[in-house]
């Protein structure tokens, strides 16, 4: 890159926070259906820190620069906004980090000191939500995650390296938004990336944890859209690289509207009744959340149907035989004739084969 080089600051490269990133988006998808807003900055921070204010990013070098710092910080703006629409008005943005540090913890930044962080909790603001026993702290400690500020550990030990969050969680913050800066340390950051997977899962079943506890996590969307339109997205051979967008296209002749279920798509015929599509697209949510909080409960059977490339078609009585699955790529098809019969057969106490 042709951009000159900024004076002062931090320079250093957070080495694989970026396939963290991806991989953590995954990891909240298998969980929940749904994937988080996934803003990244690419550029090297030599020539430009996105976690700085313009001047001190360097923003002010050039028209790219300024245009790219403002692009930035304008997506995350725009991404919370949406959030705040599907989560009852509460957002948590989280921005994502990697320290040098030599403690081994994960750092959690609030915009508060680490002076201020060794205040009793009487005296503290908002000690519940920064280390309380619902915080993201505590979620991280059990599951073994040892971090900073935490039940455990509330405030970094005197000349302890900490950073407590920077101008991302600075700026985007206020009201109902929460934002939380998170520092991972080099191990096992630095790592390969299976080794570094069993971290990523911590983190998504902590945040996810946090989210029932503090905010709300969206309830699944049961919009019956036209199949033509709906991409699909399967989970890659591992689970720390990208899903895979899988068209719908094959179908939609003979299925034209379909509803996306926690990645397994229902379709349905024309003569088929969109309240009739729903009931079948929600018997099959509730197969896998049961209790409706949004987190999947039967992680591995789901996994293993997306993986299998699994469609469910709702016909009626007129629909004509649909061409075999040999046929549709990667889509093999479970064929139903109403609501009521689909539910029938996904009764938890019938073997998951019986949808081979």
């Amino acid at each position: 890159m042709g951009w000159p080089v900024r004076e002062g600051g931090v320079q250093v490269r957070d080495t694989n926070t970026y396939p963290i990133a991806v991989a953590l988006s995954e990891a909240i998808r298998r969980r929940t259906g749904q994937s988080p807003s996934l803003i990244a900055g690419r550029v090297h921070r030599r020539h430009l820190d996105l976690n700085r204010d313009a001047k001190e990013a360097g923003a002010d070098q050039g028209a790219p620069q300024r245009q790219l710092w403002q692009d930035y910080h304008g997506s995350i703006e725009q991404a919370c906004r949406v959030a705040q629409l599907q989560g009852d008005g509460r957002v948590l943005m989280i921005d994502l980090h990697g320290h040098g540090h030599e403690h081994g913890l994960i750092e959690l930044g609030f915009a508060v000191s680490a002076e201020t962080l060794r205040m009793d909790d009487s005296e503290l603001v908002d000690a519940e939500w920064i280390r309380g026993p619902q915080s993201l702290g505590a979620e991280l400690d059990r599951r073994g995650w040892k971090s900073v500020p935490s039940p455990s550990r509330p405030a970094p030990e005197l000349g302890q390296a900490y950073f407590n969050g920077g101008y991302t969680v600075r700026r985007h913050r206020g009201g109902a938004l929460r934002s939380i800066q998170i520092e991972l340390p080099p191990i096992p950051r630095r790592l390969q990336a299976e080794q570094r997977q069993a971290l990523v899962e911590g983190l998504a079943d902590a945040i996810l944890a946090l989210m029932s506890h503090k905010f709300s996590i969206p309830s699944l969307p049961l919009d019956v859209v036209p199949s033509r339109k709906l991409v699909m997205y399967g989970p890659a051979e591992l689970p720390w690289e990208p899903a895979k967008a899988r068209s719908l296209q094959v179908f939609a002749a003979q299925l034209p509207v379909a509803i996306d279920v926690f990645g397994i798509p229902v379709l349905a015929t024309e003569e088929v009744e969109d309240a009739e599509l729903q009931a079948a697209a929600k018997a099959l949510a509730r197969r896998f959340d049961a209790d409706a909080d949004g987190r999947i409960d039967d992680r591995q059977s789901l996994l293993e149907l997306q993986r299998a490339g699994y469609a469910v078609i709702l016909h009626g009585a007129r629909t004509p035989l649909l061409p075999p699955s040999a046929e549709r790529g990667v889509w093999k098809t479970f064929t139903v004739a109403s609501p009521e019969s689909f539910e029938q057969r996904l009764d938890p106490r019938v073997p998951r084969k019986s949808m081979d």
